[in-house]
C-alpha cells in the first residue's frame, strides 16, 4: 500500500497536492494507491473472523490487527465486484497527525477532520466525509 502522492493517477495528482497545501493542521497521508490484495483485507475487517481478517492481511503484506481494529469495518468496497478509487489511484485518505506525527483517525466529534474535508472540497475533491450511508471522514477522491 502506498502514501505517495506520485502514485496516484496522474490527472489527480494536483488536485491532491492542491489538497493537501490548503490543510491547516498537522496531518498524515495514510493510503494511496492500493492493490487488490489490500483492499480485499480492509474489506473483510469488521465482517470476517480476526483470524481471517489478518491472513488476508498476511496476503497483502499487511500488519496483524488485534480484535479491538476488527471491530468496525473500514470499506464498501470488497476490491474484486466492487472495486474501490484506491485501486485506480483515484483516492487518497488523510487524517490529522497526533504526536510525534503519528496519525489520528477522527470521529464526527474532532474538527480537525472537517478541516481536512473541507480543504479536499475546496482543491474539487469529493471528501467521504459527507457520504450519508458510510461516511468515510479521511477519504477524498476524484471520480472520473
Amino acid at each position: 500500500m502506498s502514501n505517495k502522492i506520485e502514485d496516484l493517477d496522474h490527472l489527480v495528482q494536483p488536485k491532491a497536492r492542491s489538497f493537501l497545501s490548503l490543510i491547516p493542521v498537522p496531518y498524515v497521508v495514510t493510503s494511496t494507491l492500493r492493490t487488490a490484495d489490500e483492499q480485499v483485507a480492509y474489506y473483510a475487517q469488521g465482517r470476517a473472523p480476526l483470524e481471517i481478517v489478518n491472513l488476508l492481511r498476511k496476503k497483502a503484506g499487511m500488519w496483524s490487527i488485534d480484535d479491538k481494529a476488527n471491530l468496525g469495518t473500514v470499506t464498501k468496497c470488497d476490491g474484486v465486484n466492487t472495486l474501490s478509487n484506491h485501486q485506480g489511484g483515484r483516492a487518497l485518505d488523510v487524517v490529522p497527525a497526533g504526536a510525534g506525527g503519528h496519525p489520528i483517525w477522527p470521529d464526527k466529534s474532532d474538527p480537525r477532520g472537517e478541516m481536512i474535508g473541507k480543504a479536499a472540497e475546496a482543491a474539487g475533491l469529493s471528501w467521504g466525509g459527507r457520504w450519508i450511508s458510510f461516511p468515510d471522514l479521511p477519504h477524498s477522491e476524484s471520480k472520473g
